[in-house]
C-alpha cells in the first residue's frame, strides 16, 4: 500500500513539473515579440536613420549627378533584362553598368560614412543607453534583451553589424575606396547575397521559431520580446 502510494506521489510530481514546464512554455511563447512588431520597428528606425543621414550629407553629395548616374544605371539594367543581345553588346552594357555603379557609389561617399556612423551611434549606442529599445521599439513596445545576464555594448554591436547590415556596408565602402572598381561590383554582389540569404533565413526563424530568434539573436545572445 506503500508502494502504491510512493508511486502515485511520483507521477503527480512528474505531472505537476510537467504542466509547471508546459506553463513557462506558454508565458515564453507570449512574451515573444511578433515577427509584424519587429518588421514595423525596423523600417521605422530605418526610415528614421536615412533620413537623418541624407539632411547631414546633403551639402557634400552632388545631387544631380547622382540622380544621372541613377537615371543611367537603371536604363542600362532594363535594356540587359528587355531586349535581345549578342554575347559581345551584352558585355559592353554589363562593363558600363559597372562603371556606372562605381561612380554612383563614389558620388554618394559622404552619404554612406554618414549613414554608417548614425547607425552605429542609434543602433548600438543609443539602444544600449536606451535600455535596449530604440523609437522604433517603444512604439511597437518590444524591447532587446540578453539571454545570460545583463545587455552588455559588445552583444549590441556584434546585433547590429549582422541585422542592420553594418558589416557589409563598411566591406562595401572600404572596397569602394580601396579597390578596383571591378573588385568593389563583385565583392558588393557577393556580401549582397550573403546578406539577402541571412535576412531571408531569419525571417523564417523570427516566424516560426519557438523563441523568435533571428540569426543575429543566437549569435549575439539576445532576444526580442514584448514589454
Amino acid at each position: 500500500m506503500k508502494k502504491e502510494n510512493d508511486k502515485d506521489d511520483k507521477k503527480s510530481d512528474k505531472e505537476s513539473d510537467k504542466k509547471e514546464n508546459e506553463d513557462l512554455d506558454d508565458k515564453s511563447e507570449n512574451k515573444k515579440a511578433l515577427f509584424i512588431q519587429r518588421l514595423v520597428a525596423f523600417v521605422l528606425d530605418i526610415f528614421l536613420v536615412s533620413f537623418v543621414a541624407s539632411l547631414i550629407a546633403t551639402p557634400f553629395v552632388d545631387v544631380e549627378r547622382s540622380d544621372e548616374l541613377t537615371k543611367k544605371s537603371m536604363n542600362i539594367m532594363e535594356k540587359i533584362q528587355t531586349e535581345k543581345l549578342d554575347a559581345k553588346t551584352l558585355k559592353s552594357y554589363t562593363f558600363e553598368y559597372i562603371d556606372v555603379t562605381y561612380k554612383l557609389a563614389r558620388n554618394n561617399g559622404s552619404l554612406s560614412i554618414i549613414t554608417l556612423a548614425l547607425e552605429v551611434l542609434y543602433f548600438v549606442v543609443f539602444q544600449i543607453y536606451n535600455k535596449g529599445q530604440t523609437i522604433g521599439k517603444k512604439l511597437m513596445k518590444i524591447i532587446v534583451v540578453s539571454d545570460t545576464d545583463d545587455l552588455t555594448m559588445n552583444q549590441m554591436i556584434f546585433r547590429a553589424l549582422i541585422a542592420n547590415s553594418i558589416l557589409v556596408d563598411l566591406l562595401a565602402f572600404a572596397f569602394m575606396v580601396f579597390a578596383s572598381k571591378d573588385v568593389y561590383f563583385y565583392s558588393t554582389f557577393v556580401f549582397g547575397t550573403i546578406q539577402l540569404v541571412v535576412i531571408v533565413a531569419s525571417i523564417f526563424m523570427v516566424m516560426y521559431g519557438k523563441e523568435g530568434c533571428a540569426i543575429h539573436d543566437k549569435l549575439a545572445h539576445t532576444k526580442v520580446i514584448k514589454i
